[in-house]
């Protein structure tokens, strides 16, 4: 295994996000917050924050640090991934769920490569094959009763356009949204735009607020 093999799977594992989020705040003080913790920054007061792709949990610590009051709901259908995001034992205002979104309810197969799990994706690929639920999200809201979302964060791995078709009705009452976008960039830049959002800004990945 080369060098740059070798730093690469330890900034995916377990260590290496303790040691990026130990040195974070020296990064932010010297060149700025970037990313979700730049978009976070955008928010008021939020009451309910989505995190549809969660993995183990490295957007849900963050939003839970930044505003303890409000609910995060972390969704993530990887099983390996969702062992170390339930393992965060997160104690007041989080809750975690082992489930995939799109844009039907029902079972679909989740490929991804037990060496780097972090990139698993509903989209396929190579690698190991998983059977995964997944549900809608206007499904997940509505059976958890959520009416409005004050910022839905997307990392799906190309499965975006997919998680936003099962997502009219929650696209509604949703105020800001920060995506990845792997796939399909014009369907889901079109797709946002004709739901009433407009582009805020690239932190990285794209952050939109309902206009």
């Amino acid at each position: 295994m080369n060098l740059s093999s070798a730093l690469s799977r330890f900034w995916r594992n377990e260590l290496g996000y303790k040691a990026k989020d130990f040195l974070r705040p020296v990064k932010h003080s010297l060149f700025g917050k970037t990313g979700i913790y730049r978009a976070l920054d955008e928010l008021h007061d939020p009451k309910v924050l989505l995190d549809v792709g969660a993995a183990i949990g490295e957007t849900a610590v963050p939003m839970r640090k930044r505003f303890p009051n409000a609910k995060v709901y972390a969704i993530e259908p990887n099983p390996v991934q969702f062992k170390k995001l339930a393992k965060k034992g997160f104690k007041h205002n989080v809750w975690c769920y082992n489930l995939g979104i799109s844009d039907a309810q029902g079972v679909k197969m989740m490929t991804f490569n037990p060496s780097h799990p972090d990139a698993g994706s509903l989209y396929g690929g190579v690698g190991v094959e998983v059977p995964v639920r997944v549900d809608t999200l206007d499904a997940f809201c509505e059976f958890h009763g959520i009416k409005g979302v004050d910022f839905l964060k997307i990392d799906t791995e190309g499965w975006e356009l997919n998680v936003l078709k099962g997502a009219a009705e929650t696209l509604k009452n949703t105020k800001a949204i920060y995506v990845e976008i792997s796939k399909n960039w014009y369907e889901v830049m079109t797709l946002l735009h004709d739901a009433g959002f407009r582009l805020a800004d690239n932190y990285g990945d794209y952050f939109f607020i309902k206009q």
